[in-house]
């Protein structure tokens, strides 16, 4: 009996030691991992802060130049009646008069002003495609 019970004592011994051995493995993984996640969240946190400081400032100069784009047209549409007044140009009945009675002549000189400005613009270079980031 007593070899029985030191046989017994002997297994729990061994049992504890190795739960001990396997507790402290698990622990020293978790920690590696946790320290991996840490680092993890702080290059997500730092990307996004990034982010969001770049769309906002692309945001703020589309508005700034919304809004000066919108100034200079508020302005030219200001002046612009003057301006044809002293070209001797026609007003905006009569240009609106000759627009509903010769609607291929506007549409063909609106056809001839784009191929002027399609031929004036550089051609465009197709090289290979911009590589994404994974």
């Amino acid at each position: 009996m007593i070899a029985q019970t030191k046989s017994v004592e002997t297994t729990k011994a061994k049992a504890t030691a190795g739960a001990k051995v396997m507790a402290r493995k698990a622990k020293s993984k978790l920690g590696r991992r946790a320290a991996s996640l840490k680092t993890t969240t702080k290059r997500a946190s730092g990307s996004v802060a990034g982010y969001s400081q770049q769309a906002q400032e692309f945001f703020d100069r589309g508005k700034t130049a919304f809004h000066k784009a919108s100034d200079w047209a508020g302005a030219t549409a200001k002046h612009l009646p003057a301006a044809a007044r002293k070209l001797n140009l026609p007003d905006q009945k009569a240009a609106m008069d000759f627009a509903e009675q010769r609607p291929l002549v506007v549409g063909a000189v609106g056809l001839g002003l784009g191929l002027v400005v399609g031929a004036l613009l550089p051609r465009m270079q197709h090289g290979p495609a911009p590589k994404r980031r994974k």
